[in-house]
């Protein structure tokens, strides 16, 4: 297209058309500038790597936040089901469930409550050497575990070592949170 346009133009040739403007023209990109000359900027997918750039400080690393009992800067990290978030500069804590409507709502929780999580068991295996380990719903692998626990049985766990404080067997009879469907965030089993 640009070659029947301009077909004499070299790239640091201008062209003046009737008025005051000026066109530079690029015939190996196609760009064309008004009057302003070459772009002096770089893209960030151009810029060369070697390039320092410093890292964010002020808003951005103020620790304000804990989820299970670690810090994240992150403000995308991903929060999930019974995860326990901590503000300690406010001594307040909080339990992300579910509402009858399928939605995370943050209930309040005391100290002690925060100093653990209850996680659902999706399978027990047996690793290397006959060394056995379970796994959780977030993602959690938990090396050694007790005999009795099996799949879909609740754990206790400790936040501070990651080791299993007590579990709590699935059966009938049993109070649940469901997860899913129409009845998400009520139940008995």
């Amino acid at each position: 297209m640009w070659e029947t346009a301009f077909p004499a133009v070299d790239a640091t040739q201008k062209l003046h058309c009737g008025s005051d403007t000026t066109f530079f023209h690029d015939q190996e990109e196609g760009i064309m500038d008004i009057a302003l000359g070459l772009k002096k900027q770089l893209k960030r997918l151009n810029a060369p790597k070697h390039w320092m750039l410093d890292k964010l400080g002020g808003a951005f690393k103020q620790c304000h936040v804990m989820v299970d009992g670690k810090v994240r800067t992150d403000k995308t990290f991903p929060a999930g089901f019974m995860d326990v978030v901590s503000i300690p500069k406010t001594n307040e804590n909080f339990c992300l469930l579910y509402d009858t409507k399928g939605r995370f709502c943050l209930h309040s929780i005391r100290d002690e409550e925060a100093k653990f999580k209850l996680c659902k068991v999706r399978s027990v295996q047996f690793g290397q050497n006959g060394i056995p380990y379970l796994n959780t719903y977030d993602g959690r692998t938990i090396q050694y575990p007790d005999p009795l626990i099996k799949v879909n049985d609740t754990i206790k766990l400790d936040l501070e070592t990651n080791k299993i404080v007590g579990f709590i067997k699935f059966d009938v009879g049993n109070v649940v949170m469901l997860t899913g469907r129409r009845n998400t965030g009520q139940g008995k089993l």
